[in-house]
């Protein structure tokens, strides 16, 4: 009963943690795609989709995010040890009518 009590207190995920639902807002160079990171942090990317190379957004947990076509590839090519993160994938509405994926690099032993 314990254990219960205290999983319902600690600021670490019980289980395998992803995001449940992002926020798009339209900026003028693409949009801001923010989540509530099990951290605390208001985390996300500002995309640009000008910029076929960005840099992944990131947490101060470790997670790092992608957005638009190819997120997974790019998030991927990024990581210094893919094997030490799980990717979890999202479609999203992005305001310009075109469904996104939204790829976050969840790391396997999050930062203290």
């Amino acid at each position: 009963m314990f254990e219960r009590v205290r999983s319902l207190f600690s600021s670490k995920p019980a289980g395998p943690w992803q995001p449940s639902d992002y926020r798009v807002v339209a900026t003028e160079a693409g949009a801001n795609v923010n989540y509530d990171c099990y951290c605390g942090c208001d985390a996300g990317i500002a995309f640009d989709r000008a910029d076929a190379e960005q840099e992944a957004g990131s947490c101060c947990c470790g997670n790092l995010i992608q957005v638009g076509a190819g997120a997974v590839a790019r998030l991927n090519r990024q990581l210094t040890d893919p094997a030490a993160y799980r990717i979890a994938v999202q479609s999203v509405a992005m305001p310009w009518g075109e469904q996104s994926d939204v790829a976050l690099a969840i790391p396997e032993q999050p930062a203290p």
